[in-house]
């Protein structure tokens, strides 16, 4: 099951946002022909290191997941899928994908995520979370399913990522 809205970006930036040092990261729509799937793809730059780009969803009651109530674990496994790739004629682009569990009192862990590398074709990356938590929303001062964000740290400043097809479950 697909949890991301505009997953492919053929609705533009829509619900996708510059995060780690966003005064300092762009984010623009390409439409040239080249995306992986569809017609347009995310390319982002950061001029700093671990600047980001992401978009945060909630996992939806129709999953089957049950929610954190007072005294009862909720169980979850989260996995992302991306394709990238450095611009074309760009320079390589290094950085790191992760998934992170948001607004919680505890657990779960975040992932680890996955460090990548690329060139100027697409790449598949991955990465996962799994966490069993006795949850509290902070925000909204009740029990319930946890806000997961995807997010993409760019750590070659100035050199562009191209983002296509992010694709969770």
């Amino acid at each position: 099951m697909a949890y991301l809205r505009n997953s492919t970006f053929e609705t533009g930036l829509a619900g996708w946002n510059r995060i780690n040092g966003a005064n300092q990261v762009t984010m623009a729509i390409i439409n040239d022909g080249t995306a992986r799937s569809g017609q347009n793809f995310l390319r982002a730059k950061s001029d700093v290191v671990d600047g980001s780009v992401g978009t945060d969803f909630a996992i939806p009651s129709t999953s089957g997941a049950q929610p954190a109530q007072a005294d009862n674990a909720m169980n979850f496994s989260v996995g992302a899928l991306a394709y990238i790739r450095a611009a074309p004629g760009g320079p390589p682009v290094q950085g790191h994908f992760k998934l992170w569990s948001l607004g919680l009192e505890s657990r779960p862990e975040n992932s680890n995520g996955t460090n990548f590398r690329v060139g100027n074709d697409w790449s598949l990356i991955m990465c996962a979370l799994d966490g069993t938590s006795y949850q509290y929303l902070r925000a909204e001062n009740r029990y319930g399913f946890p806000t997961i964000r995807v997010e993409f740290y760019l750590q070659t400043p100035g050199a562009y990522l191209d983002i296509d097809t992010v694709f969770v479950s």
